[in-house]
């Protein structure tokens, strides 16, 4: 794939996943908990997108591989580390924002956590659910999961992704 393409592509998807996908719709049950464990409450706040690397494999046999550390996130996708806030009552929002720090576009939609797994259920057209494994480690948190990326119509796509509290 053309790296012009991949780049704008892999921003766009991986910021309605940010991992793997799910093709199947969860119950009301799974996305409101009536109790919030650990990793619920734990995500609960402003986290900033500070590295990603994500693994295609589409029609070739090598994989096509982007990654981005914290200090080259800016210049590498030419806007600011995306923002994800995760609300208490099981939404959430990710803000885009220009490196001049205007917002050129908001997702939401609803979450909620099964043991160590994220669950976003995007709220856009088409609705899509993404599914992520989570680690934290103190203020940060490194998400990694399946998706279909390229679109290609396989969720053969691998997407790690860390983010960093916001104090």
């Amino acid at each position: 794939m053309n790296r012009n393409y991949i780049l704008p592509f892999t921003l766009l998807f991986l910021s309605l996943a940010q991992l793997a996908c799910s093709e199947n719709k969860p119950t009301k049950t799974q996305e409101q908990p009536t109790s919030h464990p650990p990793l619920f409450s734990s995500l609960i706040g402003s986290w900033q997108t500070i590295g990603l690397k994500a693994t295609y494999h589409a029609l070739t046999d090598t994989p096509y591989v982007v990654q981005t550390p914290p200090e080259s996130y800016e210049q590498e996708f030419n806007m600011k580390p995306i923002v994800t806030y995760y609300y208490e009552n099981g939404t959430y929002l990710m803000e885009y924002r220009t490196t001049g720090d205007s917002i050129f576009s908001k997702i939401g939609g609803t979450w909620s956590t099964r043991e160590d797994t994220l669950i976003m259920n995007h709220g856009g057209v088409p609705k899509t659910v993404y599914k992520y494994g989570v680690q934290l480690k103190g203020d940060t948190a490194i998400f990694e999961g399946w998706a279909d990326l390229d679109k290609d119509g396989i969720v053969d796509d691998l997407y790690q992704g860390t983010q960093l509290k916001n104090q």
